[in-house]
């Protein structure tokens, strides 16, 4: 009976660590209703825009040379901030729709961890940031960053838009 508790306990840990669950649950309660909303504790999302930008600097660095690590950084906390603000955006102008599907019940809007002016704070922290991260960057790769913006928005919309139709 206590090998079946203890290897429950280390499957709850496993799925925990690999969903991200664990990371989040390591800062205090007051923050981790953002870090849900920037869906902190769903890595693969992150990881499914780090490593593709990742390869293409290790693939720019000439032969025998180390990749330039702070260029990686600067890439690596961008890709969180602007994914984190992407899924910002989208809660703010899902949260009707999320309150009536069982899977997003939970997600801190529709639960009410987080008010929706509280979460456009937080969606502007995050845009914030990632424009100081392209500050440290050069001129062509700041323009182009000033436009990545405008699909992260525009993205729910048309997906709100999309379901809209296709209901009706």
């Amino acid at each position: 009976m206590a090998a079946r508790h203890k290897t429950d306990r280390i499957d709850l840990l496993r799925k925990q660590y690999l969903s991200g669950e664990a990371f989040v649950q390591k800062f205090p309660a007051a923050v981790q209703p953002y870090l849900l909303l920037s869906r902190y504790d769903k890595p693969i999302g992150y990881q499914l825009l780090f490593f593709p930008g990742a390869i293409s600097i290790l693939a720019g660095t000439p032969y025998a040379c180390t990749p330039d690590l702070s260029l990686m950084a600067i890439f690596a906390a961008g890709t969180l901030l602007t994914r984190g603000a992407g899924c910002t955006i989208n809660d703010i102008w899902d949260r009707k729709l999320d309150a009536q599907v069982e899977r997003c019940k939970s997600r801190p809007l529709p639960a009410g961890l987080v008010t929706v002016d509280q979460a456009k704070v937080w969606f502007v922290v995050q845009m914030a940031a990632a424009f100081g991260l392209l500050t440290c960057l050069n001129w062509n790769t700041f323009m182009l960053g000033l436009v990545a913006p405008i699909p992260i928005m525009l993205y729910p919309l048309a997906k709100v838009s999309t379901k809209a139709t296709i209901l009706s």
